[in-house]
């Protein structure tokens, strides 16, 4: 994903298969090189996850984030 030229990438795999643990260390690799860190997921659980075992607290669900980039 920090190869992939994109301004944005999706993470997307089973319960359980380490798509936190895997946001978490991106989120750090990105920060480190001075970028700005936003997550998110369609629920709140999932947001919850990210802000809390994740580490990144600018964390939206995707109805908000779209709700925000609209404005």
């Amino acid at each position: 994903m920090t190869a992939s030229g994109h301004g944005v990438d999706a993470i997307e795999a089973l319960a359980g298969t380490g798509k936190t643990y895997t946001a978490a260390a991106l989120g750090v690799a990105y920060r480190d090189a001075g970028y700005r860190v936003v997550g998110t997921g369609p629920t709140g659980r999932a947001v919850r996850e990210l802000k809390e075992q994740a580490a990144i607290p600018e964390s939206f669900t995707l109805t908000r984030l779209a709700g925000e980039l609209s404005a």
